[in-house]
């Protein structure tokens, strides 16, 4: 067995870190957490009588992240801005409406262009509430909270008077809000919080 976080040559696998395993299980050990490994396997009978190498690609699951922690969205597909899509890893979606175009995702629509790199988040307005009444995008959990935190992105509506924007905490199935901001301008935004320290340990 060869473990790698980066995908290997058949050179490469000649001269990589071999786990002989003599039993029907292995299990890797010192693996980062959120983190892609390629896994090699191959049948050993004898020097001479060795099977051709099997690759199997991995993530692991999910830990708590430190700071500073940052996300621009570019290795994550992407989709239209009204399609429905996905998140980074680590993140979830709350979404109560019936399209899920509406939901937050990654897009690359260039209406909107996003402030580094090609790909965004976006948090669309549905035309009507049945379509998308709530949404919501929760960033990954960090090891010792939000709590005494500082949150900063940049933002854009894409029309103007849009209403407001929600910033906030969810600790299980029930949101706080912590501030709102007015969403008035097609002009990218620069906004930066200071998450206060009565934000629960818990929260996300």
């Amino acid at each position: 067995v060869v473990v790698s976080e980066t995908e290997l040559t058949e050179v490469q696998l000649e001269t990589a870190e071999v786990h002989i395993v003599d039993t029907a299980s292995y299990q890797a050990t010192g693996l980062n957490s959120n983190t892609t490994y390629y896994i090699y396997v191959r049948a050993n009978c004898s020097t001479e009588d060795v099977s051709d190498w099997r690759m199997k690609q991995i993530r692991t699951d999910c830990g708590a992240n430190v700071l500073p922690y940052s996300e621009n969205f570019d290795e994550y597909t992407a989709t239209a801005y009204d399609e429905e899509g996905t998140v980074p890893y680590c993140w979830n979606v709350v979404f109560s409406g019936s399209n899920e175009g509406f939901a937050p995702h990654v897009t690359n629509t260039d209406y909107y262009q996003p402030n580094s790199g090609s790909k965004y988040l976006v948090m669309s307005v549905a035309q009507n509430e049945a379509e998308g009444a709530n949404a919501y995008a929760l960033m990954p959990e960090l090891m010792n909270g939000y709590g005494n935190t500082n949150v900063s992105f940049e933002y854009r509506a894409g029309a103007t008077n849009r209403g407001t924007f929600s910033l906030g905490y969810m600790v299980g199935e029930t949101y706080t809000n912590l501030t709102d901001i007015t969403l008035g301008s097609t002009s990218k935004v620069s906004f930066s919080y200071s998450v206060p320290s009565t934000v629960p340990a818990n929260a996300i």
